[in-house]
């Protein structure tokens, strides 16, 4: 179009404007404005710093009138703080010849600003020459500055809620996860990515769990509810309940979503609400047996089985009676060990020294040995130990209710080298009144 031009050419925007029509040779600029009126979109026309053509939808956009955007230019109607950046943008397309596409605000002088679109074109050929579009983008600009905020809400809500929130790829390996697995497991969020973590899950539990999620992992929409004890960074087990949820047809997500959380607390409680209320019903049993003069023997080994049924662990007991005269103990139950194991240890003198039994009932207190094996206190009975698969032990005294005296010994043996756990002395402690009441 520059070609065209002429040094007859006036030197206003107008008369630009409208030696572009003549070189077209298609519209004159009244018939450009026409059409220009009619667009549902402002659009406009700058030289330089100077607008030159602005149509109704710009005035209807802005609330100012044709007159004060030819006058004081259209970036005016912008908000002030971005005034300048819109200035250096247009000015830069223009120079450059390269195409503009910004947002910026609005000053409507009948209310709060709004958001707006403006992109530009430089004209060829004609230096300096811009013509562009406005549109109104204020409610997406406020729908989108909603959704972040939501986003922004339910990333706080997530990021502090006691599930673990988990998305799973289809062959297992975790895509993204919450803090809150962190705070589960003792890893870190960012230890969980990529890895299918099976090592860290009971080996008494994978399969279980593995086949849930193949389970929901067939079948688009479903839903498994797992529950499962996971391997802490500090090696301690929590036991997890799971529930997995196949959105692998969801283009959002296209994962499996598994909500965790820990639920070790609630599951020692009710063991122990199932454990107490066990221990009750035995202990009934138990003074009915006694009621019914029923034989000793066969109240002290109910006893026995009472502890060594409720426990976790493998756990034999024996009660040992006092034999007042002589100062020995002779057998009262042992419903788990075989006749050598109890041939091997009756007469067992009471005086400090004498393996656990003898000791507990010398100094009238529980007695620990951690390892039967190695232990001065068993060093006479170290094969017996080995013969019947006895490492870590404990007895405590049976004390008569009339006068304190002890009158025998509970004594709980393990497999393992080490001593009872709290769990374990309360379970035994709970029964001595009742092997004293027998007695």
């Amino acid at each position: 179009m520059s070609d065209r031009a002429d040094a007859s050419r006036p030197a206003t925007g107008q008369a630009q404007l409208g030696t572009f029509d003549e070189a077209k040779g298609a519209f004159a600029p009244d018939r450009l404005r026409l059409v220009a009126d009619a667009a549902p979109v402002g659009l406009f026309v700058a030289a330089g710093t100077s607008t030159v053509f602005v149509n109704n939808g710009l005035v209807e956009l802005t609330g100012r009138t044709r007159s004060e955007l030819l006058t004081l230019g259209w970036i005016g109607a912008l908000h002030a703080d971005d005034r300048p950046r819109i200035r250096a943008e247009l000015a830069r397309a223009a120079n450059d010849g390269v195409e503009l596409d910004v947002e910026c605000r609005l000053d409507h002088p009948a209310g709060a600003p709004r958001w707006i679109r403006v992109r530009a074109h430089a004209f060829p050929h004609e230096e300096g020459l811009l013509a562009g579009a406005v549109i109104d983008v204020t409610d997406a600009k406020t729908s989108e500055v909603g959704l972040r905020e939501r986003q922004g809400e339910l990333r706080t809500l997530l990021e502090h809620s006691f599930d673990a929130i988990t998305i799973i790829d289809a062959d297992g390996a975790v895509r993204t996860t919450t803090a809150s697995s962190g705070r589960i497991s003792g890893y870190g969020p960012h230890w969980w990515i990529g890895n299918p973590n099976a090592d860290e899950i009971h080996p008494d539990d994978r399969d279980e769990v593995n086949e849930a999620f193949r389970e929901c992992a067939r079948t688009p929409g479903s839903t498994r509810r797992v529950q499962l004890r996971l391997r802490r960074a500090d090696g301690h087990w929590v036991t997890i309940e799971a529930v997995a949820a196949n959105h692998l047809d969801d283009p959002a997500v296209r994962g499996i979503v598994v909500a965790a959380r820990d639920v070790t607390a609630q599951r020692d409680a009710e063991e122990a609400l199932r454990a107490s209320e066990r221990r009750l019903r035995d202990q009934a049993h138990i003074l009915e047996m006694i009621a019914n003069s029923e034989p000793l023997e066969d109240i002290l080994a109910e006893i026995c089985r009472m502890i060594e049924t409720a426990a976790d662990a493998d756990l034999r007991c024996t009660i040992w009676l006092v034999d007042e005269e002589t100062q020995l103990l002779h057998a009262g139950a042992a419903p788990s060990f075989p006749a050598s194991f109890v041939t091997a240890l009756d007469g067992l003198p009471v005086r400090d020294g004498a393996a656990a039994c003898g000791t507990a009932a010398a100094r009238a207190q529980t007695v620990v040995i951690r390892d039967a094996l190695d232990d001065p206190l068993t060093a006479s009975y170290v094969a017996v130990a080995r013969d019947h698969d006895v490492r870590g032990y404990w007895s405590a005294p049976v004390f008569a209710a009339t006068d304190g005296r002890v009158i025998g010994t509970f004594a709980t043996y393990l497999r393992e080298p080490r001593g009872p756990t709290p769990a374990e002395e309360s379970a035994v402690e709970s029964v001595l009144q009742l092997a004293a009441m027998a007695i």
